[in-house]
């Protein structure tokens, strides 16, 4: 079987977004700002990092969040947003320039000869 790899991009006002919807719900809300850079770091990339600036130029500051949690918001924007994304297909977050991506594969990939 033939294999997808999807990449879907995400602009800064979408994470926003999609970071606002989902920890509203969790009564955690992000601090006011807007994102101007995206990271991951860690061991295996297990943290994301997300730089916000305020109204001021002084008033900048970087928050971290667990990958799971971004995963989460991101899919449940994909959904809200009607962007198709595979229930049994695998997904994880990368970098794309200065913002995050969802990456989606499914099928299983050709062995190489």
């Amino acid at each position: 079987m033939a294999s997808e790899l999807r990449r879907i991009i995400f602009t800064h006002t979408e994470l926003r977004s999609a970071l606002d919807d989902y920890f509203a719900g969790r009564q955690t809300p992000l601090p006011l700002g807007v994102i101007m850079n995206v990271q991951m770091e860690g061991a295996g990339q297990g943290v994301v990092l997300v730089s916000m600036a305020g109204a001021t130029d002084n008033d900048q500051s970087m928050i971290t969040l667990a990958p799971e949690q971004v995963a989460a918001a991101l899919l449940k924007f994909c959904r809200t947003s009607r962007i198709p994304v595979p229930k049994n297909a695998s997904k994880s977050l990368s970098i794309s320039g200065d913002t995050l991506a969802l990456d989606i594969r499914s099928g299983e990939p050709l062995p190489m000869k």
